[in-house]
């Protein structure tokens, strides 16, 4: 936080970008698009200098998850729902769980088995896929509005990467057995979680190999054998130290002459 006004509080976002992939306009754009839309899908609306009349009721500004009106309205925003009528969603929703997680919690493991989906409602969740000879890899950053998990809807069994809450996060589960005769009525939902699921695999492994290619470009640093290791403890010789006395050089004798 940089400052609080009376319009409101002022962040200051700090970012680092790598010229060679994107340019400084390109990211500043990507960065201010991907903080309206998490506010959005949040439920936040940003401040902003205004004067208004209310003839009636003021329209409400910011959503509350933890309130059922303001969480349908959180939820029906993300494309994952868009196409559900309200009385398949509210049935829909009975059936959702709740998950709450703490900053660094893990949610599950690569590989863990799996039996549902996940819609984050607030927060931000990391995903790490294992990369051979390069272990954890980060591959994609998971915001308010976003979906996770939907391979086990498409034929997955497993798991396919790990995920830990970044922040405080609160996340609603959809078991299979509930999301099925949605995704047999709405063939353009499979379609989309298909679409999703394609990108989400695809930045993983982008990521794992933008790390292999760094790994082989990064310099090797030679490794100390226990040979080295023991001539590097032993102390270094010294060259002694030569002393002339008056008489004993070529030099000084010819000095005494001419002085003499």
């Amino acid at each position: 936080m940089k400052a609080s006004t009376l319009e409101g509080m002022v962040y200051e976002i700090r970012y680092f970008i790598l010229p060679k992939f994107i340019s400084p306009n390109e990211s500043m754009h990507l960065v201010n698009n991907t903080v309206l839309d998490h506010l959005m899908h949040s439920g936040i609306v940003p401040a902003h200098s205004k004067q208004e009349v209310f003839l009636s009721k003021r329209e409400k500004r910011s959503l509350d998850a933890s309130l059922d009106n303001d969480l349908y309205q959180l939820l029906t925003r993300t494309e994952l729902f868009r196409s559900l009528d309200s009385e398949e969603f509210n049935s829909l929703l009975e059936k959702m769980t709740k998950r709450t997680l703490r900053e660094g919690e893990v949610l599950y493991q690569q590989e863990d088995i799996a039996n549902s989906m996940f819609v984050c409602v607030e927060g931000l969740l990391i995903s790490h896929v294992d990369g051979i000879d390069v272990g954890q890899v980060k591959s994609q950053t998971i915001r308010a509005g976003q979906h996770f998990g939907e391979g086990v809807f498409l034929g997955g069994q497993w798991r396919e990467s790990t995920i830990t809450s970044s922040t405080e996060s609160i996340l609603y589960e959809i078991q299979r057995n509930d999301f099925d005769p949605i995704l047999a009525k709405y063939q353009n939902l499979e379609k989309y979680l298909e679409s999703t699921y394609a990108k989400s695999n695809e930045e993983a492994l982008d990521a794992v190999e933008k790390v292999i290619e760094l790994a082989k470009t990064a310099p090797e640093k030679k490794k100390k054998t226990a040979i080295n290791k023991m001539m590097g403890l032993w102390p270094k010789k010294r060259n002694p130290k030569q002393t002339f006395f008056p008489g004993m050089t070529p030099d000084s004798n010819e000095s005494k002459q001419k002085k003499s």
